[in-house]
């Protein structure tokens, strides 16, 4: 198992072996070797960075297959690999799949955009009750992962979902309790989360998404975005500037940051009842891309990408 893992799985990061240990996936492929009877549980990608006290995948019995789903049509084709009682793979067509749904009642959510022609959904249980429901399938284009409890009842429903998809699948993301990371997704990303810090390191058709509670951090974005979050500050890094559009930000606390290319040109909208803005690029007339910031309580710095010597 000392093979290139990268032409694997499409991404640069870490896996977590049964042995709970994470080992670095590079450019190369793995920095290091395991042994033969070790077995692949999840892939965190590298650039994914949940904050302090999110919990790491614990070690588990040896995993077994427990079944292979195989019914007529490809496009519900799925391969299902139990890791123990608290982790499973699911793998999919990726040809089949044109959006992806993940709707969790509490824990984290990552997505990372590959070109292998495999597309894989691995769900850790965390704290998961008795009755908790788990639906993951393709029907129709749309994969879908849904955790929760049943209606009209309060069970501890908690798992973090880690799926790797095509680069240009549609991306809708959702957890009442976690955070969540988008890497690599070119088509369209819209995420909610309640309380949780958002990553997305994509270059997508188009970015929609709020927090309740939590910072945004977004890099590579080449399009306009919808963001808002109630408390927490938002960063948006841009790897090419719009030529039209506009970047809308709602926040009720917290300071706003946009970064932008040199020579970029923009016009700022900026209304806060307590903050102030501070343009380092400068507005011009004619731009017909707009920086538009609403906030009760914070600041706006927009800057130059600040390139390193």
């Amino acid at each position: 198992m000392s093979k290139a893992l990268k032409e694997v799985f499409g991404v640069q990061g870490s896996i977590w072996t049964d042995s709970g240990k994470a080992l670095s996936i590079g450019d190369g492929g793995l920095e290091t070797t395991f042994s033969d009877d070790a077995h692949i549980l999840c892939v965190v990608p590298r650039k994914t960075n949940f904050s302090e006290g999110s919990s790491s995948p614990q070690p588990v019995a040896a995993p077994t297959l427990s079944s292979v789903e195989r019914p007529s049509g490809r496009a519900s084709e799925a391969e299902i690999t139990d890791y123990g009682p608290y982790h499973r793979k699911q793998t999919f067509v990726s040809d089949d799949i044109k959006l992806l749904t993940v709707s969790l009642d509490s824990g984290n959510i990552s997505v990372v955009g590959s070109i292998a022609e495999k597309s894989e959904v691995v769900v850790t249980k965390r704290e998961f009750s008795e009755g908790c429901l788990l639906d993951v399938k393709v029907k129709e284009g749309k994969l879908v992962v849904d955790i929760s409890s049943p209606r009209g009842k309060r069970l501890r429903c908690q798992a973090d979902v880690t799926a790797i998809v095509a680069p240009d699948v549609d991306v809708d993301v959702s957890t009442a309790l976690g955070e969540i990371a988008v890497t690599s997704i070119g088509g369209t990303i819209d995420f909610k989360t309640a309380k949780g810090n958002v990553l997305i390191d994509s270059s997508p058709e188009a970015l929609v998404g709020k927090t309740a509670n939590g910072d945004i951090s977004v890099k590579g974005l080449r399009v306009g975005a919808d963001l808002k979050t109630a408390l927490g500050n938002i960063t948006v890094a841009y790897d090419r500037l719009p030529t039209a559009g506009s970047l809308d930000i709602k926040i009720a606390n917290g300071n706003t940051v946009v970064v932008v290319p040199a020579g970029a040109k923009l016009q700022t909208d900026f209304l806060s009842y307590l903050g102030r803005l501070q343009n380092d690029v400068g507005d011009n007339p004619n731009a017909k891309f707009k920086v538009v910031v609403r906030a009760a309580k914070g600041d706006l710095h927009i800057k130059h990408v600040t390139r390193k010597p």
